[in-house]
């Protein structure tokens, strides 16, 4: 019997036939879909090429992940590891979540990435922390906040620049990280529910709501990203 990690709106991570592989479901998110109470959807399996997409395309920089292979359209094989409660929200241009806390105009690039960190408490609430929070807690080691902090930025830096030669504004990302046989790993999948893409026009202006997640227009929208990502250079 397959024992379930985790089960939420739109992921079921759940234990593989190897101890140390876990099974990772994408859930479809479009509501036609779940009305249809199939076991997944479109949007479930453009995420999955996506995210897939992604993990491969790190792997060539050295980034570690807990992916291993692709399973099926919706689920992945990944490693079985030790989820860190803590997302890293890294953002480059001013969202309308960052501008409305700091007074910013909501679009403008910013001069630096800016990191913020979120603690899942056990009521599945994301919490506002900084460092002291992590190191009381006892969340993270000294070396491991490091190591999340380095990880974070290159995984920023790296798929902002393909995102760049994609006429995608790459506004805000957020991750999550495990640990695995004493190793730090990207355990989060990678995909517009945890890129928050823009659309930069031929004519260089930003268009912050051209991807609409919501109805039908997920799968469009999706379909759209996997597309422009899978283009050569």
């Amino acid at each position: 019997m397959k024992n379930i990690i985790l089960d939420t709106d739109t992921k079921k991570i759940y234990s593989s036939n190897q101890a140390d592989k876990l099974v990772y479901e994408f859930k479809c998110e479009n509501s036609s879909e779940k009305r249809k109470k199939t076991k997944s959807g479109v949007s479930a399996i453009l995420r999955n090429d996506i995210s897939t997409y992604f993990f491969d395309y790190l792997q060539n920089f050295q980034i570690p992940t807990f992916f291993i292979k692709r399973l099926s359209g919706y689920e992945l094989l990944v490693r079985n590891i030790n989820f860190i409660p803590i997302t890293v929200a890294v953002y480059n241009y001013a969202t309308h979540d960052l501008g409305k806390k700091f007074d910013l105009k909501e679009g403008i690039p910013l001069q630096f990435p800016v990191f913020e960190f979120y603690y899942l408490n056990k009521g599945n609430q994301r919490v506002f922390i900084n460092e002291t929070h992590v190191f009381s807690l006892g969340l993270l080691t000294g070396d491991e906040f490091k190591i999340i902090n380095r990880l974070a930025s290159k995984v920023n830096a790296v798929v902002k620049s393909l995102c760049d030669r994609r006429n995608l504004i790459l506004a805000k990302m957020e991750l999550e990280f495990g640990r695995s046989q004493n190793q730090i790993v990207l355990s989060s999948e990678i995909s517009p529910l945890t890129l928050f893409f823009w659309h930069l026009s031929d004519d260089g202006k930003i268009l912050r709501d051209h991807f609409v997640y919501s109805g039908d227009n997920i799968v469009k929208s999706y379909k759209e990203i996997k597309d422009r990502l899978s283009l050569k250079s």
